[in-house]
């Protein structure tokens, strides 16, 4: 059955897109200022600004500090990076000093000594008793003090956060599908659709990215401090020695080089992957199954390096400072863990609505053991970089984590245990990753935590500790979450939800059949069927079909030959039988024989006693299946086993 988006889909994804745009235009409008005034004493306030400002804007904001205390003499003393400054009335300016590795804190304080005017004016003459200083820290704090920064470095930094976020898990999609391919992976073939309308979103984030990086480039915000010439410029008061190390990487022509060879990559690969894949629909075949095959592996190497550079580049370049050899993997397994939760949910939204019937169980299954298993993943490089970090204890390392310690402690720890914990807990039993309740609760707790981590990892270099969780953070992840699910869905509706022509996916017109040992008789406690007349339980750790009785002891097998006298079935075959994928039939002693004779006699073949089982049922229904194929798994050599069958032979 084809998928097509239904009214109540487009409403539901594009209202919560719109109803996220609202919420952000009312929290930009509600946000705070990132200027803000601490008093010194009666005659003087400390103006601190938590950023990067070049000479010209500080400039602008003396001219709206001026502006706004007319009727006040003002006295501005620098102190560039300064800690130290007089509050005991003698107004001393403060001494300048190193930073010792940290970029991050008030690029300028200004120590401002405010004095009322000779001539006087209304401020000076209404008989207020609050002086200057008061005044200008009312102002600071109520947002009157302001300048073209501030309102939008958070908002910048939102779109940052949400563009990364999204535009990793189309990747993630991206990543799988090519994984799937160069491995020539079998079980996710019913998935590989909803993988493919998955990746084609990747275009929003990717957009929101260009977005941010362009408006960067040409100095609208100061996320990216290495952007900013002044830091690279030795004669300048703002230059920074560790970023102007690094300046042979982290300069802007370079970068954009990166990011046009990271877009250019993924979107070549992403189009071309989704036209192989229709026309594999149209011809089948293997010759497009194997050029696939190359073409992914070919991405897996572009992959490999890009999405550690890319992560460095988007990320880490925030807090220029600071360094990783961790962080690559870091990000791309949070990428990879928040692309299979979208196919999770996507997939579950669709059989739902009665799609998908080809996925059961199993695939639900084999899903939820990727989560788990990428949940782990991410919180041992987590724990791994926290620790090699904070025990080296180098400083412009250490860093990193203290700024989120101290400014993001609830958010930063928070994220980790919602992240190791819930996945842990939940996801440990088998039964649990075959429950769709349980997947989509811890499912989407998983994927807002991942969400969280993005956040960290951006926020504490943009906004400092001047940070919140308002509504602009809702309105942007909602904008972006119904815009990125209404896209996937919409892709979808384009193609058939199944792979048409696959060579790995079985045709529903081939019958298998599978063969048990029944000895005597099913009906009797001698016989080998585990399937046909046992039931699940555990054996050497290994959960599988067994001969067992109510209280889980093994029961004895029988079988006339020895190859086939086990208590218990192999795992794959346990598999295909809970799919329903083979018909599981059985044959006895008496009917095995029969066929070994029959087989010896007809074709001078002497077939062991295994598949004189198979034998018997396939002339049961070579009986009835006239004119179709019918293929058998002949193996093994009977000569072994005359000295079992003779005895019998001979009685007879």
């Amino acid at each position: 059955m084809d998928y097509k988006i239904s009214e109540r889909a487009k409403k539901v994804t594009l209202g919560t897109a719109v109803l996220g745009l609202i919420f952000l235009i009312i929290g930009f409008f509600q946000q705070k200022d990132f200027v803000y005034a601490k008093k010194v004493d009666d005659h003087s306030v400390e103006l601190l600004y938590n950023g990067h400002a070049d000479v010209e804007t500080q400039n602008q904001l003396k001219e709206t500090i001026i502006s706004k205390m007319h009727g006040y003499n003002l006295d501005f003393h620098d102190s560039m990076h300064s800690d130290n400054h007089s509050s005991d009335g003698n107004h001393e300016e403060a001494h300048s000093h190193s930073d010792e590795g940290n970029h991050h804190g008030p690029t300028f304080k200004w120590l401002i000594h405010i004095g009322h005017a000779a001539h006087g004016d209304d401020h000076a003459n209404t008989g207020s008793h609050e002086s200057g200083a008061d005044m200008l820290v009312d102002m600071a704090n109520s947002g009157d003090v302001s300048f073209f920064d501030q309102g939008f470095r958070r908002f910048w930094s939102n779109l940052l956060v949400n563009g990364f976020f999204f535009f990793g898990i189309a990747l993630g999609a991206l990543f799988y599908l090519a994984l799937h391919y160069a491995t020539e992976s079998g079980w996710g073939v019913v998935l590989l659709r909803i993988f493919e309308g998955i990746m084609s979103a990747m275009p929003i984030g990717m957009v929101a990215l260009l977005i941010v990086f362009i408006v960067g480039t040409f100095g609208g915000h100061h996320i990216y401090a290495w952007m900013d010439s002044h830091i690279l410029d030795p004669n300048s008061s703002h230059f920074d020695p560790i970023i102007y190390g690094k300046k042979a990487y982290l300069n802007i022509p370079f970068f954009w080089i990166r990011v046009a060879a990271y877009f250019t990559t993924f979107i070549l690969f992403l189009r071309w992957f989704k036209k192989k894949s229709k026309e594999e629909d149209e011809i089948g075949g293997t010759k497009i199954h194997f050029t696939m095959y190359r073409r992914a592996a070919l991405f897996l190497v572009f992959f490999a390096v890009f999405s550690s550079t890319m992560s460095w580049d988007f990320i880490m370049s925030i807090d220029a400072h600071w360094f990783s050899t961790l962080f690559g993997w870091y990000v791309f397994s949070g990428i990879w863990l928040s692309g299979m939760i979208m196919v999770m949910m996507i997939t579950l939204y669709l059989r739902k609505g009665g799609y998908l019937p080809f996925v059961n169980e199993s695939h639900i299954h084999d899903v939820g053991k990727f989560m788990f298993a990428l949940s782990f993943l991410w919180s041992y490089l987590w724990f791994s970089q926290f620790m090699l970090i904070w025990y080296s204890n180098i400083p412009e390392e250490v860093i990193y984590f203290t700024e989120r310690i101290n400014n993001y402690n609830i958010l930063f720890f928070g994220t980790f245990i919602v992240n190791f914990f819930f996945p842990m807990v939940f996801f440990m039993s088998r039964d649990t990753k075959r429950s769709a309740g349980f997947l989509i609760v811890i499912g989407l707790l998983i994927f807002i935590g991942h969400w969280c981590d993005v956040f960290n990892m951006i926020m504490p270099g943009t906004l400092f500790d001047q940070w919140e969780l308002g509504l602009l953070e809702l309105g942007m992840f909602m904008m972006f979450l119904g815009i990125f699910v209404y896209s996937v869905l919409n892709s979808l509706s384009k193609a058939p939800l199944l792979l048409k022509n696959h060579p790995f996916l079985e045709e529903k017109e081939v019958e298998i059949f599978g063969v048990e040992a029944a000895g005597k008789g099913l009906k009797s406690d001698f016989h080998a069927a585990s399937l046909s007349a046992g039931s699940p339980g555990i054996l050497h750790g290994n959960r599988t079909y067994l001969l067992q009785d109510n209280n889980g002891q093994i029961s004895d097998a029988h079988s006339i030959s020895a190859g086939l006298d086990y208590p218990g079935i192999g795992p794959e075959h346990s598999w295909l039988y809970d799919i329903g994928r083979i018909k599981y039939l059985s044959t006895t002693d008496e009917e095995s024989l029969i066929a070994f004779k029959l087989c010896s006699r007809l074709e001078g073949i002497i077939p062991a006693l295994e598949p004189a089982h198979a034998l018997h049922i396939t002339g049961e229904l070579a009986t009835k299946r006239k004119g179709q194929i019918i293929i058998m798994n002949m193996c093994g050599r009977g000569d072994k086993d005359l000295t079992s069958v003779l005895p019998l032979i001979m009685k007879k």
